[in-house]
């Protein structure tokens, strides 16, 4: 899927024991979590968002999605009422 190479685009390279890995941005993380939508993912976007509140790329995970809004209402608007509720007004 397109978007999971967009996601891995967006990574972060981070040293680890000598190697470097890829590492998801918090908005990569839950557009991955979005296609998802399971149970726990919807409670580990909720918990990013939470975290990340100040610093979040809603850009990002909005522009993301996009693709999937129309087909996906339910979760589009689950989405944008967790990210009201979280999420200070910029």
């Amino acid at each position: 899927m397109p978007v999971y190479s967009r996601v891995l685009q967006a990574a972060t390279n981070e040293a680890w024991f000598g190697s470097h890995l890829k590492v998801a941005t918090a908005a990569g993380l839950i557009v991955t979590k979005m296609v998802a939508f399971r149970i726990q993912d919807q409670t580990d976007i909720e918990s990013i968002l939470i975290a990340n509140r100040d610093e979040i790329d809603l850009d990002f995970i909005l522009t993301e999605w996009a693709p999937f809004a129309d087909t996906e209402p339910e979760r589009t608007a689950w989405l944008t009422g967790m990210i009201a509720k979280h999420v200070p007004k910029r």
